[in-house]
């Protein structure tokens, strides 16, 4: 008693932890013991030592589904005499609801494993579902308990799963009483709306097997193709919505795209344009999904903390209707409107609408305009959205957010939800969308694919064709003046001399109907396309009309774009003759803008009988408007009433027999019917009679409830399902109503803006020229088309993704110039999986360029640089370009002061920084812009070889410092933000300030920018504003007087990820003119896998004696003295103020 008294008096959490020891030991002991008597009951039914009853039935199906290995189980009972009808019975005897939602389900849990269905094409699974729907005992019931709408989730996974299996296993004609189902539209609507994203994706599945029965094929045919995966998944790609749906992204089935060998194959010959479209979108989409699931992978995980969210929302309207001056911008989208207001505004204490709305005109990124947000209602991802920032309602108090829904189902899943829903949460997302539509559009638009016979049949046997565009008289003068000065040929403003391989690529660009011209490091290949392109602009006439050639010049990036279209003025070329589509432009080319131009040409305006058309089409859209608004009046009022039931029923084809059943008499004798009370009946007598669970009242021995007993005899809680059904087909009418509208709504808005922008047609048919990056290329594809042209050059194609040069290339195009450098960066992509480097055979990230010249397509290469003095082209020369010639001027410059070497790599082992922090960004492969790695050692290093070459004259403008990793910049950003070196401080800072990473205050802008920048994957799509000028791989085209060069890597594991890319050890080392200083552990990138690149690099490094172990500096004073600086102290003991120690 003592010892109880003391448990319970001083020490009771002893007391409750024996307490539940004991009840989890005994539980545990329990579950063992069951374990060995559902182990014992399979064994002994497998060799036939047991009969199985009533009470063991459910038992032995528990027994097969905690065998480890269900193939070997399977096996088992299809060897064992009775063991298939064992299960046969077990799975009849009880035909109860509660058995299909349960035990039976579980035991389709356990037969949907993976391993199963391999084993001997699926035979193995065949045999046992045929011996658990045949005879159809248990299948019948089964299905009419998915009509009655029965099932619970699991219940309909058992049976989508099992019916699934049935239609794609079985033989046409075996399996024809399955497909009968899947044929019914009633029931394959229950699974398609499920609740359970799992069972919607079965039903997908089944649809998409039935349409691929409807045209011929095979069971064996289903799984091969595209189609049937989730609910926007379709064997044609024009139908699939760009936006993906919440099942999509959802769904874990892999998606169908086909690898690139599939180009080559003699079998898809004639249908290899359709399918070269096709896959075309399906990799640029998936690369597109990968940055979004990735994004909400880490999100889920973060409890979605990471991204700014709204939580507390409610549907205020189902159709925005905006203010007069947006009318024409926006798409069919509705309000939602939060609890309480923005916790910025809350922050900053705005109460003050007028400051509010400032507030947030200056802070564009707090519910930033067309960023994709998902909508979760319920804790369930619903749809995703994209924002429309309607500043004037988000600054009311509490706030409300317009969010576009694309895609019917994806409307009306959003819609049905939203009706009743108590927990709205709207999360946005990074993932730049709007990057990808324009292009993904355009390749849905695409039907024919201009020089089809170069880009995609072409074969080593093939001869390139000529085009006949240019003068027979200009192409003889160049090609007999080789070496010569081409000034007069080509009407420029300078001598034009070129070198064998210059002139060679310029003839080739002017003669082929497709070329490609290879341009090195240094070479000069802008200069060559800007030749071709005054050469085609001054002579070139169009094959199809004779009128003067069109030239459509594309470049990835707005920067290329106008450094190109400079280059072009610079030439000759006038600029009355060019366009620049896009919103970015130089103080330059800002003249070439289309707005400019339209604003400056008075041609460029609309006529009366456009503005005839722009009023037909208003009224339409007014049409639309006025029935979303009476749409959006009728789904937002309360249930619907018994009046509203009796009309629907009125006009269903199902259950028109209640609308009978419910319908009230007329009197013969024209008198009222009325209650025992004496009230005469309303017409909602008999149905509020019957969905009370009542009989039919004084209207009992009437003959129109006695010819529906069915009806009548319903017990109360049928009669509530059955009612709550026919609300819920109501609100889908509705909803439906809706959608239908708003497609309307929205297609007219789009004929609205297509109208406005023909005058931007206008101006594009009246140039000769028209510039624009690819993503413009797409956007602008319609008034391009228009225009006609019939060149395409294409500038740094080497680093364009193939789809984006397909998106370029008109109907008219008759001749490509493609000109880049494949040996150089390739094209940046977001998902590793789809990447030459992964080595799975998708190469999204494999240029046209690329693909053509390995391909074998004749490609010239310019073969003399002028950029890199001798000892840094030589490492390039060695490594990518043995051809690769020195031009004049790069010989006898002046030594780097303060060096003894123009060629330094340091080597150190001072580990990479371990950043548990930013661990949730890596990746992997690191090909992704998220991955985080950095070197404090080399930062500081970095910043001391900075300082010291600002100690020998050397100024920003003259220096750059390249990483490959986004972190190792930011810390370079971080470092120079905050020392306090006088030195440093003269190295201006105004990059910085520009990307908003230091104030204006704490800078003087006027001085020259040290320069950041990376050669890392850091994709356009995933960086924000403020980082885009200081990292980006289009440090590729560009050159610096000095490169520093701080290659980050050194662990024990001698991991260097994406650096094993030979092409980007090629950009990191062509980038100098005068001076090359690298940074980094050798051993980390000597012994990582898959590094011969290192190794060839290292070797040469090791032979010219350019590998130290610090900086090896020479005292401008004293040239004798000399020092290895090979750690950040150094330079401050044995280099003082720049110099040495000697004092005189």
């Amino acid at each position: 008693m003592y010892t109880v008294r003391l448990l319970i008096g001083e020490d009771s959490k002893i007391l409750t932890l024996c307490t539940s020891f004991c009840q989890v030991s005994h539980t545990m002991a329990t579950d063992d013991a069951l374990v060995l008597n559902l182990n014992k009951l399979f064994n002994n039914v497998v060799h036939g030592q047991t009969q199985l009853n009533k009470r063991t039935y459910p038992r032995f199906i528990e027994s097969i589904c905690i065998q480890p290995d269900p193939p070997s189980c399977i096996s088992k009972l299809q060897r064992s005499s009775g063991g298939f009808a064992a299960v046969q019975s077990a799975m009849r005897f009880d035909l109860s609801v509660n058995f299909f939602n349960g035990i039976a389900c579980k035991l389709f849990r356990y037969l949907s494993s993976p391993q199963l269905l391999a084993i001997s094409d699926g035979s193995l699974l065949k045999a046992v579902l045929l011996a658990i729907v045949e005879p159809p005992i248990f299948w019948d019931p089964f299905v009419d308990a998915l009509a009655a709408g029965k099932l619970s989730e699991e219940g309909q996974f058992g049976f989508s799963w099992l019916l699934s299996n049935l239609i794609s296993l079985l033989p046409i004609e075996e399996g024809e009483p399955f497909r009968k189902i899947a044929s019914d539209s009633n029931k394959m609507q229950l699974l398609l709306n499920s609740e359970s994203q799992e069972v919607r994706g079965l039903a997908q599945k089944i649809k998409h097997s039935m349409a691929i029965f409807a045209q011929g094929g095979q069971p064996e045919d289903l799984e091969a193709g595209p189609g049937g995966r989730h609910d926007n998944d379709f064997i044609n790609f024009r139908q699939i919505s760009i936006v993906p749906t919440a099942d999509e992204i959802q769904s874990i089935r892999p998606a169908f795209i086909r690898p690139s060998v599939m180009f080559d194959d003699h079998e898809t010959k004639d249908s290899r344009q359709a399918i070269y479209c096709d896959n075309q979108f399906r990799l640029l989409r998936e690369d597109m999904l990968y940055e979004i699931r990735d994004e909400m992978t880490v999100d889920k995980k973060r409890k979605y903390q990471r991204n700014f969210s709204l939580d507390g929302l409610r549907l205020l309207n189902p159709h925005y209707e905006p203010t007069a001056d947006k009318k024409r911008d926006v798409r069919w989208s509705i309000v939602l409107q939060s609890s309480s207001d923005l916790w910025q505004l809350k922050k900053e204490k705005l109460t003050n609408p007028d400051k509010r709305k400032k507030w947030l005109r200056d802070n564009r990124n707090v519910v930033r305009h067309q960023s994709m947000a998902c909508l979760m209602v319920e804790q369930e991802l619903v749809a995703l959205t994209t924002i429309d920032r309607d500043e004037e309602l988000l600054a009311k108090n509490p706030p409300q957010i317009v969010v576009r829904i694309e895609g019917g189902e994806s409307i009306m899943r959003a819609l049905l939800k939203l009706k009743a829903a108590e927990k709205v949460k709207l999360v946005q997302m990074n993932a730049a969308i709007f990057a990808y539509q324009p292009v993904l559009q355009a390749l849905q638009e695409s039907r024919t694919i201009p020089l089809s016979e170069e880009l995609l049949f072409w074969s080593e046997s093939s001869e390139p064709r000529s085009c006949p565009t240019m003068p027979s008289r200009i192409i003889e003068s160049i090609r007999q003046n080789s070496g010569e000065d081409l000034q007069q040929i080509l009407k420029t403003d300078k001598a034009i001399i070129l070198d064998k391989s210059q002139s060679a690529s310029l003839l080739m660009g002017l003669t082929q109907c497709v070329s490609l011209i290879q341009g090195p490091p240094g070479t000069g290949k802008s200069f060559i396309g800007a030749l071709l392109a005054k050469a085609i602009h001054d002579n070139a006439k169009a094959v199809h009309n004779n009128t003067k050639s069109k030239i459509l010049v594309v470049c990835y990036t707005n920067h290329a774009l106008d450094q190109f279209l400079e280059d072009l003025m610079d030439i000759g070329i006038p600029s009355s003759s060019m366009v620049r589509l896009g919103g970015k432009s130089t103080d330059r080319t800002q003249p070439l803008s289309l707005q400019h131009i339209q604003r400056n040409s008075p041609g460029a305006k609309l006529t009366k009988v456009d503005w005839n058309q722009i009023e037909a089409i208003k009224t339409s859209i007014e049409k639309y408007d006025s029935s979303l608004r009476h749409a959006a009046g009728r789904y937002q009022q309360s249930a619907p009433r018994p009046e509203d039931i009796i009309q629907f029923l009125e006009f269903d084809d199902v259950d028109g027999d209640y609308y009978e059943a419910f319908y009230l008499p007329s009197p013969a004798d024209g008198h009222t019917l009325v209650t025992k009370n004496g009230k005469p009946l309303g017409s909602t007598y008999l149905i509020n009679q019957w969905v009370n669970g009542w009989d039919a009242g004084v209207l009992r021995h009437h003959d129109t409830v006695k010819n529906y007993p069915g009806v009548w005899s319903m017990k109360p809680p049928e009669r509530r399902a059955k009612y709550t059904a026919w609300k819920e087909a109501i609100l889908k009418d509705q909803v439906q109503t809706i959608r239908e509208a708003a497609q309307k709504y929205d297609l007219f808005q789009s004929q609205l803006d297509a109208k406005f922008e023909e005058k931007d047609g206008k101006v594009l048919a009246s140039k000769r020229i028209i510039g624009c990056t690819t993503t413009a290329a797409a956007k602008y594809r319609e008034h391009i088309k228009a225009a006609s042209p019939d060149v395409l050059l294409v500038e740094e194609a080497g680093e364009i993704l193939e789809s984006h040069v397909l998106t370029a290339l008109t109907p008219s195009v008759q001749q490509l110039i493609l000109i880049g450098d494949h040996r150089q960066l390739r094209p940046k992509v977001n998902n590793y999986q789809l990447t030459v480097e992964k080595g799975e055979g998708y190469d999204l990230n494999r240029s046209l360029f690329e693909r053509l010249v390995l391909k074998g397509y004749p490609h010239e290469t310019l073969s003399q640089q002028h950029r890199m003095r001798p000892e840094i082209s030589a490492l390039v020369r060695h490594l990518t370009y043995p051809d690769l010639v020195d031009a004049e001027k790069t010989k006898g410059r002046a030594d780097i002061r303060g060096l003894t070497s123009n060629l330094v790599f340091i080597h150190h082992n001072n580990p990479e920084d371990d950043l548990p922090e930013a661990s949730h960004l890596a990746s992997p492969d690191e090909t992704s812009a998220k991955s985080s790695k950095s070197n404090k050692f080399e930062v500081k290093m970095v910043l001391m070889i900075l300082r010291y070459l600002g100690q020998q004259g050397y100024h920003t403008d003259q220096i750059v410092i390249l990483t490959p990793y986004l972190g190792q910049l930011r810390a370079l950003q971080e470092a120079l933000k905050k020392d306090n070196d006088p030195i440093l401080n003269d190295l201006d800072y105004g990059d910085l300030v520009r990307a908003g990473l230091v104030t204006a205050a704490s800078a003087q802008v006027a001085k020259k920018p040290i320069r950041l920048a990376t050669i890392g994957p850091s994709s356009s799509q995933s960086q924000t504003n403020a980082h885009k000028s200081l990292c980006s791989d289009n440090y590729q085209g560009e050159e610096s007087d000095i490169v520093i060069a701080s290659l980050t890597r050194s662990n024990r594991e001698r991991k260097i990820g994406f650096m094993a890319s030979p092409e980007r050890v090629n950009v990191l080392l062509s980038r100098a003119r005068d001076g090359l200083i690298m940074i980094g552990d050798a051993n980390t990138f000597l012994e990582a896998k898959g590094t011969k690149v290192w190794t060839q690099l290292f070797d040469f490094l090791k032979k010219s004696g350019n590998i130290y172990d610090g900086l090896p500096v020479r005292c401008h004073k004293h040239q004798d003295r000399t020092a290895i600086l090979g750690c950040p102290d150094d330079f401050g003991q044995m280099s003082p103020d720049g110099g040495c120690t000697q004092q005189w």
